[in-house]
């Protein structure tokens, strides 16, 4: 198959792109929730020697994983903005 022959504009129909997250978002939010981690760790640490509060250090932590994952789990638009461009299946005329 040819590279001029090969139709790239066009999708699976069977994928999602609402529910779907592309490489390049797929590396941003993975950067995004380790800056967050690190972020709410770091203050959690603090905040915690501070307080002399193994609880409170605890708390902010988990507060930091909760908003990790909201902030990278689901595909927001943030994270579809390079969809994946799919060859079509050739056709008899392409083999």
């Amino acid at each position: 198959v040819r590279a001029s022959d090969v139709d790239v504009t066009s999708r699976p129909s069977n994928e999602s792109t609402a529910l779907t997250m592309d490489y390049a978002g797929q590396r941003l939010a993975e950067r995004v929730a380790q800056v967050v981690m690190t972020a709410f760790t770091c203050a959690g640490f603090a905040y915690g020697y501070y307080a002399g509060s193994y609880r409170a250090m605890l708390t902010v932590f988990a507060s930091g994983c909760v908003a990790a994952t909201v902030a990278s789990a689901p595909a927001w638009g943030v994270y579809r903005r390079h969809p994946v461009r799919w060859a079509s299946a050739p056709t008899k005329a392409n083999r």
